[in-house]
């Protein structure tokens, strides 16, 4: 699972998609600073230029029409 925007509503999506046993999720988000909220959530965090690529599942919650392209650019 990639989620593309690590604000409140984004973090908290992340946050409950690790929950998931067995789920590998990872918070994509343009502000480095947001790869301490997903050390503290234990999952993993990525740039945007670093995102994964070719993934199952994408959640966008960037709010901005640049997140809403790389979500589909990421999507398998």
């Amino acid at each position: 699972v990639v989620v593309v925007g690590g604000g409140t509503i984004g973090s908290l999506v992340a946050w409950l998609a690790g929950q998931i046993p067995g789920t590998e999720v990872c918070l994509v988000d343009v502000n480095p600073a947001r790869a301490r909220v997903a050390e503290a959530f234990g999952i993993s965090f990525a740039l945007a230029a670093d995102a994964p690529a070719d993934v199952d599942v994408v959640m966008h919650a960037s709010g901005a029409p640049e997140g809403l392209a790389l979500a589909l650019q990421l999507a398998g």
